[in-house]
């Protein structure tokens, strides 16, 4: 799964629903045949892709390829793949919670 898909499917989840005052910098890191990191900057009630790593991210969230791909499905649900080791979170948890609460 490249990351302008990864982009697209989180980018139209979020269309679906109010961000609202929600803010936070998010790295993501997808580990597979070769790993993918992109970032999501919500401000303002908007949110922004950019593909790559960017500098002090609020919140850095690690996993492989299936794991991602079942979250963004609602096959897994992040608190399950936290606890089993399948998602690493670096930085500010609390916004790591609130991520995943949005995702659904």
């Amino acid at each position: 799964m490249t990351a302008e898909k990864i982009a697209r499917i989180i980018k139209e989840h979020f269309d679906e629903i109010s961000v609202g005052d929600f803010s936070g910098t998010f790295q993501i890191i997808v580990h597979g045949e070769t790993s993918e990191a992109f970032s999501f900057i919500f401000s303002e009630g908007k949110m922004e892709f950019a593909k790559g790593k960017i500098d002090n991210p609020d919140c850095t969230i690690e996993t492989d390829e299936a794991t991602f791909q079942a979250l963004l499905e609602g096959t897994k649900r992040p608190m399950a793949a936290f606890m089993t080791g399948k998602l690493k979170v670096t930085g500010n948890l609390d916004l790591a919670l609130k991520f995943g609460q949005m995702l659904g």
